[in-house]
């Protein structure tokens, strides 16, 4: 595979309306829990209800900073690159790309160290694609 560099492209609002959503889903159950109601002992359905929120807004928060913003290719190696990890491969690795079915917009990476999710909106996408399908022909694309 030939060097190169792939950067997710979103526009700015995009990015802003996604973090910005997402930031006040989390501070809106904080805000509950701590700072609009004076007696935290209070009702267990209702702290329970909050927890819950918060759960799921780690679990959203989880889920967006490990999504891949760029892939690197570099000395043989394929590096998909997030805001929490970096996922370095060789092209051999990656058994599939595929469209997830039920989410618009979003594909399901298949490698040999496990599965990950990624944006369909890399600028330059399919010279990756044509290159990892010339280095590793065995590798499954699907709908991309």
């Amino acid at each position: 595979m030939r060097d190169a560099t792939y950067d997710l492209y979103l526009q700015l609002i995009t990015k802003l309306l996604t973090f910005g959503m997402l930031a006040f889903f989390t501070l809106f159950a904080l805000g509950m829990m701590f700072g609009f109601m004076p007696d935290i002992s209070g009702p267990q359905p209702v702290r329970l209800f909050y927890l819950i929120w918060l759960g799921i807004a780690a679990w959203l928060w989880y889920w967006l900073l490990t999504t891949p913003y760029r892939i690197v290719v570099s000395g043989g190696r394929v590096e998909f690159v997030s805001v929490l990890r970096r996922r370095r491969l060789f092209p051999t690795d990656i058994h599939s790309i595929k469209p997830i079915s039920n989410q618009y917009g979003f594909l399901n990476v298949r490698t040999a160290h496990g599965t990950f999710r990624m944006l369909n909106q890399f600028d330059g996408f399919h010279r990756f694609l044509t290159d990892l399908e010339t280095t590793n022909p065995r590798v499954e694309l699907r709908g991309c």
